[in-house]
């Protein structure tokens, strides 16, 4: 069984510091590492990427006709290309998204890094949110070719859902918002306390580190709205808890330049891999993807309009196969089957009853482990495709 070393990539950037807690000259009066040092950090991850870049060679303009002008589809083509591992096809929708909305592009690239990439390769979730701070940078050096590096790199590059995993078990358990009535009234060091002391995923774990962030700020599905220190409070925690240099900056860009939730669970993430830096990998045959029209049929999700009419038609058809399965949510069943598709994951005793609670919340609305042969078993997806056919075809 191989081992993989999470920091791996980090030792490739030749910056010893940013595997270690910051010092004290780069800590400010307000206990967070200085906005200097993380420029600094942006400074050496952009020289990385434009030497790759220029020695790579990828062509910097791709002649061919776009596919369509529908940039939902064909990031969610990218996004789920790049989680299986082809690269052929994370390169095609790549280019083709970059051309219909450069910003949305590299946006998206950078919550793909976060959400599928994460412990399999912190350098590259690093680089991904340095080139997406800086938009005359990325057009100076080619923003068609910089999409086709990250993408085919993330295409190849080991991959980890934990951080999207440890957000599910609470934007899908229905009990998260009383767990957090019983934390809303503590105030800053009470609530740090809280994720440094709770086990590693415990709900009142993961409901702190938000209600300390603020939910004000960052909505949940779960949580009602409260203020809280923003991302200074996560930032000095994460001096408190003497987390690696480059966690500091990826929660950082992650919540200023994302401002999404995924960035997050990096607060927690920083622990784990100084606690567990080597972690065993789990390699998944993927078939290559059936064709509707120019697009894979998994590109055809919720988040599209075509996907969205086939999933409610195909739900209606499915309806006593479903309820009898106890199926809450018939949108994330599918993402359960294909969408989160990883051709080589990390995994450990540690990483997988999370990976099967955050399942099991999606699909069914509750915790208990699940086996997953089963859902593949019941031979779903080619109905679903079927139908996804004829909905393309109708537009």
């Amino acid at each position: 069984m191989r081992m993989f070393d999470v920091w791996e990539s980090v030792h490739q950037l030749s910056q010893p510091c940013l595997t270690r807690a910051a010092t004290e000259p780069a800590i400010s009066s307000e206990g967070v590492v200085k906005d200097s040092n993380l420029r600094s950090i942006d400074t050496f991850l952009w020289e990385d990427v434009e030497r790759a870049v220029l020695e790579g060679g990828v062509r910097p303009f791709q002649h061919e006709s776009l596919y369509t002008a529908d940039k939902w589809l064909t990031t969610s083509a990218l996004q789920k290309s790049i989680r299986r591992g082809h690269s052929e096809l994370a390169e095609r929708y790549a280019r083709s998204s970059v051309r219909i909305d450069p910003d949305h592009a590299f946006r998206r690239l950078a919550i793909i890094a976060l959400e599928d990439v994460g412990l399999g390769d912190l350098k590259l979730v690093s680089e991904t949110l340095a080139i997406l701070g800086n938009k005359l940078r990325r057009r100076s050096l080619g923003e068609e070719r910089l999409a086709v590096h990250l993408a085919v790199r993330m295409s190849s590059a080991m991959k980890s859902r934990l951080a999207c995993d440890l957000l599910s078990l609470i934007e899908y358990d229905n009990e998260a918002s009383k767990k957090a009535e019983r934390v809303s009234c503590l105030d800053t060091v009470a609530l740090s306390n809280f994720v440094r002391r709770e086990n590693f995923g415990s709900t009142t774990q993961l409901v702190s580190l938000w209600m300390l962030h603020g939910t004000d700020r960052l909505r949940s599905r779960q949580l009602n709205s409260i203020e809280g220190q923003g991302q200074r409070g996560l930032m000095r925690l994460m001096t408190n808890l003497s987390a690696p240099l480059i966690f500091h900056y990826i929660v950082r860009m992650g919540l200023s330049r994302c401002r999404d939730s995924l960035a997050l669970p990096y607060v927690l993430l920083a622990q784990f891999a100084d606690q567990n830096p080597l972690l065993r990998t789990v390699r998944s045959d993927i078939p290559r993807p059936e064709l509707i029209g120019s697009y894979p049929s998994f590109a055809y999700d919720m988040h599209t309009r075509i996907g969205r009419r086939a999933i409610k038609k195909f739900e209606v058809n499915c309806t006593e196969q479903l309820r009898a399965l106890g199926v809450r949510d018939v949108g994330n069943l599918i993402f359960a089957l294909e969408g989160g598709c990883l051709d080589r994951r990390l995994s450990s005793v540690g990483i997988e009853p999370i990976r099967s609670s955050a399942c099991a919340l999606e699909v069914f609305g509750h915790e208990n482990s699940i086996n997953e042969d089963i859902l593949f078993e019941l031979n779903l997806l080619p109905k679903l495709d079927a139908i996804r056919r004829q909905a393309a075809v109708s537009v």
